[in-house]
């Protein structure tokens, strides 16, 4: 089994004229105030070998983040 791997980004939700998602291209991240954080784990494959991706955000600071991100890679090595 591989160990799960994690990361904590900022982005916001901001869209462009086209209703595209802007990610961290939106030139208002500068601002502290604009934004939120977010964590990402990359879960074992599935059984039928399948990515599992899961990506959670709103989290107000980076610390409040990666304290969620913890428990879910801990469960992932676990296997749950």
């Amino acid at each position: 089994m591989t160990v799960p791997k994690g990361s904590v980004f900022w982005r916001c939700s901001c869209r462009d004229n086209n209703k595209k998602s802007l990610g961290d291209e939106c030139p208002k991240l500068r601002n502290k105030r604009h934004g939120q954080w977010f964590f990402r784990i990359e879960l074992p494959p599935d059984a039928e070998g399948n990515r599992r991706p899961r990506r959670r955000g709103g989290y107000a600071t980076e610390a409040e983040s990666g304290l969620s991100l913890g428990p879910r890679a801990a469960r992932a090595r676990r296997g749950g």
